[in-house]
């Protein structure tokens, strides 16, 4: 299901396969539908351009903005936001938004970037009634309605002794797509969000199907109640230390990440996407009592799995689609609970933290034995714990986690980043999961889709050797140690990527990219013989 806001894209590819990019090229938009030709997953997309909206909808007042609310802007790095911290603390009150300018290692083009996100308001804290705040908070509602004009086969008529036969031939429901979403949002201290979803083919106000969409979600989360720092009820998501354990918010790619690649443990926020996985439903909590900082969760959720015979997960079905009598048959047929808690101490410096996460199925999880998933988790219930840090000295940022799995399998994630200046800055990772680490919610900074079975270095680089030139590139080598899907042996590779920029003027600017990925595969050959080659993927 693609976004559609993405289908517009605002760079003319010339011959050359260069592109020239004019008016609001720093516009963050522009920086996600770069991701999207980039590969970027929808649902990702998505989670990103809600959540951005949100921001640039309810700005951040520069002269109440805290240390940790800029480490968890998504736009900026740990390095970048300790500077504005910092700069903050020795300036305030500052009377224009306009003065990140002055703040040392950020470059024009962030603070061209982010300023949309924030305002320079009144230094002493408001304290609004409840009446006030519903009467200025923000109101939006979107809705959307997609049609094919094509007929495709789903929805043709078939006579009722085919259907007897083949049921799952026809579609139960309408032809067209449609979503309502409403949100209320005061600044960041309230939201309150309405989902409504029904996909191509899922049936609509039926006499069968009256609950109308096929999808409906629901979120609230407040923040700032003393003690109680943010209380999240409903759909939302979270994210521990570097990913190793819990991480269902969205991920960073690697051409954004060359100087973001540290992450911090994020509190819960809102789920406001139409995706029907990847997200927790339930109640999380964030409580800070001076320098310590406590975030437990439970989640109870329903979802679609396929089924043995013997009425065991085999695999889980996400694409949200409830259309046949077999799709209807899987939807919601399976339970899960996940509890954990993170507890981290962080200064101006350094920040510890130690996590737990515990989940547990309703019904056995077991997927059918291959090569490939010989080492995969086959039970109703897993458990890991990890401990996870971020330090920074001067120009010097390090971060990492370690993760425990129950059946004593360690995965870990290092990484270091060094910023000399606003004109340059290098980061480098290297993580380590073995085959045998299973982690049902980790996400983390990888080549593979899953924390597990892989090995890898990255190393990455942003400059501005002139004025108006900019470059980044990185490479990540990484391999596999054991067969993977359509690969029957160890394998590995290495990604590459490179763009430069030359800004013109201020709103035009020239960009030139490159990119090259090399994997391996099977590869039939004649004679039914299989072996495993390196192919190559290229893009300018």
């Amino acid at each position: 299901m693609k976004f559609w806001v993405f289908h517009i894209i605002l760079a003319v590819t010339l011959c050359a396969k260069c592109s020239f990019a004019k008016s609001q090229s720093n516009d963050w938009r522009s920086y996600l539908e770069q991701l999207a030709e980039e590969g970027m997953d929808d649902t990702t997309i998505e989670n990103m351009f809600q959540e951005l909206t949100m921001l640039e909808g309810n700005p951040m007042n520069l002269n109440r903005v805290s240390r940790e609310q800029l480490e968890q802007f998504p736009l900026i790095n740990f390095e970048q936001a300790a500077h504005i911290a910092e700069f903050l603390d020795k300036n305030r009150p500052v009377y224009t938004v306009f003065e990140l300018r002055n703040v040392s290692f950020l470059d024009f083009k962030t603070v061209e970037l982010i300023l949309p996100f924030f305002f320079a308001g009144k230094a002493e804290e408001e304290q609004p009634t409840v009446q006030e705040m519903l009467s200025r908070g923000r109101h939006e509602v979107q809705s959307r309605f997609d049609k094919t004009l094509q007929s495709r086969a789903g929805y043709g008529e078939f006579a009722d002794s085919i259907l007897q036969r083949y049921p799952n031939r026809k579609y139960r429901g309408e032809d067209f797509y449609t979503s309502m979403k409403y949100a209320f949002t005061y600044r960041d201290k309230i939201q309150f969000g309405l989902v409504g979803e029904k996909d191509p083919g899922e049936p609509f106000l039926q006499k069968n199907y009256p609950v109308g969409y096929d999808h409906y979600g629901l979120h609230l989360i407040i923040r700032e109640l003393g003690k109680l720092k943010t209380l999240a009820v409903g759909d939302y998501r979270l994210s521990f230390g570097q990913g190793l354990i819990l991480n269902n918010d969205f991920m960073i790619s690697k051409s954004w990440g060359t100087n973001t690649i540290i992450r911090r443990t994020q509190g819960p926020k809102r789920h406001f996407s139409t995706a029907e996985s990847g997200f927790f439903r339930g109640a999380a909590a964030v409580f800070q009592a001076g320098k310590i900082t406590v975030i437990p969760f439970y989640s109870n959720k329903r979802f679609d799995a396929n089924l043995s015979r013997d009425g065991e997960i085999t695999s889980f079905k996400t694409d949200g689609y409830h259309r046949t009598p077999s799709e209807i048959e899987k939807k919601n047929n399976s339970r899960e609970q996940v509890t954990g808690v993170n507890i981290n101490y962080h200064n101006e410096q350094l920040q510890l933290g130690v996590s737990g996460v515990y989940h547990a199925y309703s019904r056995m999880y077991c997927p059918v034995v291959r090569e490939y998933n010989y080492y995969s988790l086959r039970d109703s219930s897993h458990f890991n714990a990890s401990i996870d840090y971020s330090y920074r000295l001067n120009r010097l940022a390090f971060a990492g986690e370690t993760a425990v799995a129950r059946n004593g399998a360690t995965a870990t994630t290092h990484m270091i980043q060094y910023t000399p200046s606003g004109l340059f800055s290098l980061s480098a990772l290297y993580r380590h999961f073995p085959i045998s680490y299973n982690a049902m919610h980790a996400q983390a900074f990888s080549e593979g889709s899953r924390v597990q079975n892989e090995n890898g270095f990255y190393l990455g680089v942003t400059f501005s050797p002139l004025q108006k030139v900019s470059a980044t590139t990185y490479i990540d080598l990484f391999r596999f140690p054991w067969p993977k899907g359509q690969v029957d042996k160890p394998s590995a590779g290495f990604d590459f990527y490179f763009l430069g920029t030359y800004a013109m003027d201020r709103n035009s600017n020239f960009e030139l990219r490159y990119k090259i990925k090399q994997k391996e595969q099977n590869t039939d050959y004649p004679e039914n013989s299989r072996k495993v080659l390196p192919y190559n993927t290229q893009k300018i």
